[in-house]
């Protein structure tokens, strides 16, 4: 009898130990400290960004979500979240959140306000952006500044400066914006092609030029984009270069022969440069290829004109 009370008791004690270590227990107190509950929450942050690399956005959201419901006061947490919230399309959270994550930041936050001036840009909020853009300038000290990376943040900044001041009219502030943006970065591709497009609108085109064959150095041989083959035909009709333009336009055609401007663009160089018979031909492609394009059929009709002048020798 004594036997079986011991037991007993033994029985109760183990089930007493079992119940006391399960998870979520609170017989004791609560499970979880705070110095646990912060190490999860960096867990979950972890999480997070391995799923983002995976392109798992979604997944990804849902680490971020309940890193901030248990850690809400994690400037970077949250950082993390709005950039999760922004790939999902919710644009509008991911703002409230990277201004949430701003304030609370220990101070400016060079990264946060960046993020800010981006988005802020991408939904037309340009004024914001550009203050925010600026106010990421003014936080970034030297040595901050001192690594690739972080130049290339920087360089970030200076482009949407740049890039509203374009859109206000304000040219020559563009200008200076973009060649501090490429002081940082003197080998961005694109950005090297946003100052070209932006000399050749300010009626710069030998710059233009300069920029453009920069640009087209940075890709391996052969294999710059239209933009950049474009540009620099562009550059060369401006120059009143025509057979260099033609040069370009044919190498464009050549490449993508299923775009339709380059048959135009070759055209109507080739009709400035005299080669009004090969003109012809060209324009007369384009409108088989799009009978209904008003940019065709204009170039096909002035290369019509062109040929019905009897004093002209045509090439």
């Amino acid at each position: 009898m004594l036997f079986l009370k011991l037991r007993e008791v033994s029985v109760a004690v183990v089930i007493l130990i079992v119940v006391t270590v399960m998870p979520g227990c609170r017989l004791f107190g609560p499970r979880t400290s705070k110095t646990d509950t912060v190490t999860e929450s960096r867990n979950l942050l972890q999480e997070g960004l391995l799923l983002q690399e995976r392109s798992e956005h979604q997944e990804a959201e849902n680490r971020f979500a309940e890193a901030v419901a248990l850690n809400a006061k994690d400037a970077e947490i949250r950082r993390s979240y709005a950039e999760s919230l922004w790939r999902i399309g919710k644009k509008q959270d991911s703002i409230e959140q990277l201004t949430e994550a701003l304030t609370l930041a220990s101070k400016p936050d060079t990264r946060i306000l960046l993020s800010l001036s981006e988005k802020c840009y991408d939904l037309g909020y340009y004024a914001t952006a550009v203050d925010c853009a600026e106010k990421a300038i003014d936080s970034a000290d030297a040595k901050w500044a001192a690594t690739e990376e972080n130049r290339l943040l920087l360089s970030r900044a200076w482009v949407i400066r740049a890039r509203v001041h374009w859109r206000n009219g304000k040219l020559e502030p563009a200008l200076n914006d973009y060649h501090k943006a490429i002081s940082f970065c003197p080998k961005d591709r694109e950005l090297l092609s946003e100052l070209a497009a932006l000399q050749s609108e300010m009626g710069q085109p030998e710059r233009a030029l300069a920029t453009w064959h920069s640009a087209g150095r940075l890709w391996p041989p052969n294999q710059e984009p239209l933009q950049v083959v474009f540009g620099r035909g562009n550059a060369y009709m401006a120059m009143q270069q025509y057979h260099l333009a033609c040069d370009q336009f044919a190498l464009a055609n050549q490449r993508w022969p299923e775009d339709i401007t380059t048959y135009c663009q070759l055209a109507k160089a080739q009709l400035a440069s005299g080669r009004t018979r090969e003109a012809a031909v060209v324009a007369q492609r384009a409108v088989e290829i799009s009978p209904q394009n008003p940019v065709c059929l204009a170039i096909h009709e002035q290369v019509r004109v062109a040929l019905a002048q009897p004093q002209q020798q045509f090439r």
